[in-house]
């Protein structure tokens, strides 16, 4: 027969235990393909460079040639163009709240081309240059809450209220490339992170959801991510265009091998923010999978295949590792 005090032991044992086996249940989750990876659209067009908007289950995607974005809603299976403006696809993002897309339009003029720093509405009711057509625009202009920040030759600028101030963008943070270093905007103020590749080129600079981690490239090097709170600086080898998982607890990200024209192979690639566990997504079908896209839910990963121009999605959900 127990007594009181064993009773109460075993039950606050049996409490522990639970805890504990859930931990390890949440550490040791880890992503998986739930299945194969299906076209967007069953027409013809031809699409790529996928990005989920933030806030709704909506993509938006370009065309080989970058020239105008689409939206898609996976809801009601409408396709909208949303632009024509030339070299907005090259690169975008989405507005925090998911009302608008900030890109850079391109103009070209003999061997000259000149840039334009463009915002246009999700639903394609409205799109605008917010700066004239300039020579020099380096880089890709970015979202400093409900403000813009773009570089004209060598100097930084910033288009202030562009969108109305509101808590979803207001509280808003980002990440970039300043003068070759890279910098966090977050509570109203530029704080440039110190990391080894002060004479290297960094790109495609991406931040978590939850605002924890930053993943970026270095040319022609490996792909990394940066712990803000720690300092911490993973080495995931080789990788690029990442994309974080909604909880931040994972990057996606292409590996590709080439011939030096065309990708002849490419793999998405999910990997934890430490760096101990990576998976491969795809490693199940000959598609040549680039530029991966999370959904917000961490449902599905968008993604362009090279020889056919065409947008996937990927089921994915997490299995917890024995």
């Amino acid at each position: 027969m127990q007594t009181p005090a064993k009773t109460r032991f075993l039950k606050s044992a049996s409490i522990i235990f639970v805890c504990i086996m859930s931990i390890n249940s949440v550490l040791y989750a880890q992503p998986v393909a739930d299945g194969s990876p299906q076209p967007l659209l069953n027409n013809s067009d031809q699409f790529i460079r996928p990005h989920w908007s933030p806030t709704v289950n909506q993509l938006a995607f370009t065309q080989p040639g970058f020239d105008g974005i689409w939206t898609y809603d996976l809801n009601s299976e409408q396709l909208l163009q949303i632009t024509e403006l030339s070299g907005t696809g090259y690169g975008f993002s989405w507005a925090a709240d998911g009302s608008h897309i900030l890109t850079r339009s391109t103009k070209f003029e003999g061997r000259r081309n000149s840039h334009a720093v463009a915002l246009i509405s999700a639903n394609g009711s409205s799109e605008e240059l917010l700066t004239d057509y300039i020579p020099a625009m380096p880089a890709l202009p970015s979202w400093r809450s409900n403000s813009v920040n773009y570089v004209h030759g060598e100097e930084h600028k910033q288009i202030k209220q562009v969108l109305p101030a509101r808590k979803a963008l207001t509280s808003h943070a980002s990440a970039f490339i300043k003068d070759n270093e890279l910098v966090l905007y977050r509570d109203g103020q530029e704080n440039v992170i110190q990391t080894p590749f002060q004479d290297e080129r960094l790109l495609n600079v991406v931040l978590s959801p939850d605002q924890s981690t930053i993943a970026f490239e270095v040319y022609g090097g490996n792909l990394f991510t940066y712990t803000i709170s720690s300092g911490n600086l993973v080495d995931h080898g080789q990788g690029n265009r990442p994309s974080f998982s909604p909880d931040g607890q994972y990057i996606i990200y292409m590996q590709a091998e080439d011939n030096g024209h065309d990708y002849t192979k490419s793999d998405l690639i999910a990997s934890s923010i430490d760096g101990n566990t990576q998976v491969n997504l795809t490693s199940d079908t000959d598609l040549i999978c680039l530029n991966p896209s999370w959904s917000p839910d961490g449902k599905q990963i968008a993604f362009d295949e090279a020889t056919e121009d065409r947008i996937y999605l990927l089921p994915v959900s997490f299995e917890v590792q024995k």
